[in-house]
């Protein structure tokens, strides 16, 4: 009889192990998801959601309903969980929209080397999806498949292009 007894404890105290490692580890998820920020990577899609990434480098993320989020997201607009529930962190928003402005801004101030207005590009190599485009007035050399549509099959070496409403069109053969 007195073996029972101890066989019931133990049981008692393997339960109680496993209910204390289960809250441990739902516990330790807690604080790791607390610890964690998150960044708004998309913007509202049709169906009223947005992505969510984690940053924590695995790229993991989900799409979470607007209305579940605070008021005032936008494209990268970081959060954090804190009491059941995601809060923006306005000072990593800040900068990381700072930074999406001038990511944005060194994009367009790219671009606008390779198109433009009004100047003439010569094609220097024509392959199958794209061609190298030299620019004539500043040199520069890059490749592209930006082309209205119908237009790339009538491109070869050595046609003269230029850059018309941001669009390149057809200009005239290299003489």
């Amino acid at each position: 009889m007195r073996l029972d007894v101890f066989n019931k404890l133990n049981d008692i105290g393997k339960g109680t192990n496993d209910f204390v490692k289960n809250f441990m580890e739902e516990l330790n998820k807690a604080l790791e998801r607390n610890n964690k920020t998150y960044c708004v990577a998309s913007k509202v899609n049709p169906k009223g959601e947005v992505f969510v990434v984690t940053q924590d480098g695995t790229g993991a993320g989900k799409h979470f309903k607007v209305e579940d989020l605070p008021n005032g997201i936008e494209y990268g607009t970081i959060l954090k969980y804190k009491n059941g529930k995601f809060v923006i962190d306005k000072e990593l928003t800040k900068i990381s929209l700072e930074g999406d402005r001038k990511a944005n801004e060194e994009v367009k101030r790219l671009v606008s080397q390779y198109k433009m207005e009004g100047k003439e590009y010569v094609v220097q190599q024509k392959l199958d999806e794209y061609v190298v485009l030299k620019n004539q007035y500043t040199g520069l050399e890059f490749s592209t498949s930006d082309f209205r549509e119908g237009d790339f099959e009538k491109l070869y070496e050595g046609m003269i292009l230029q850059c018309k409403d941001s669009n390149y069109i057809i200009k005239k053969d290299k003489e």
